[in-house]
């Protein structure tokens, strides 16, 4: 969508909600961060500016996930691993997502592999094959605790699952616990 026009609005002199539109498509956007719904200002405001002009309203808010996700199980050897977290969000209005997890790391014997990766489509099972899209690239992991980083695209309005890839060794096993998941929409 190529924006024409952005400005905040207040309609309740405490909701700014951004506002975009495309008016060779004849569709408008807008959205806040609270998710609340504004429609009755919206369509009062969208007639009043551009009469006939707007198809179509869309109110969309940011989409976050807080998630403590099930300890999948341990993974021997070199070939990476699918951990099955299924972690499914749908960008609601920027598509641009940052992903945080965390948790415990218990490595048998040296270092193992860990990298965060997405796609659309059903989320892999746990000990699937290597699947998808590498949002962070393959981190080392040691024994103990354990932070991955990314921030990705997405689609607006298309659902995407977030997993784990871990890679362990000949002789190694890793096996992750306590994990936390922070997905935001920013």
């Amino acid at each position: 969508m190529s924006t024409i026009l952005t400005e905040d609005l207040d309609f309740n002199g405490n909701k700014a909600l951004q506002f975009k539109a495309n008016l060779a498509e004849g569709n408008i956007f807008i959205g806040n961060a609270q998710g609340e719904s504004e429609e009755a200002h919206l369509q009062t405001f969208l007639d009043a500016a551009a009469p006939g002009l707007i198809s179509t309203v869309l109110i969309a808010s940011r989409a976050n996930i807080q998630s403590n996700p099930s300890n999948p199980g341990g993974v021997l050897g070199t070939t990476p691993k699918m951990q099955g977290l299924a972690l499914m969000i749908t960008p609601g209005l920027t598509g641009m997502l940052m992903i945080s997890i965390s948790g415990y790391a218990a490595v048998s014997i040296g270092t193992g592999g860990i990298d965060i990766r997405y796609g659309t489509g059903t989320a892999p099972a746990n000990q699937d094959a290597l699947t998808g899209t590498s949002a962070s690239g393959v981190a080392d992991v040691l024994l103990g605790r354990f932070t991955v980083h990314a921030f990705i695209y997405a689609t607006v309005g298309v659902e995407i699952w977030i997993d784990l890839a871990v890679t362990g060794g000949v002789i190694n096993t890793v096996d992750l616990s306590n994990l936390c998941a922070t997905i935001v929409e920013v």
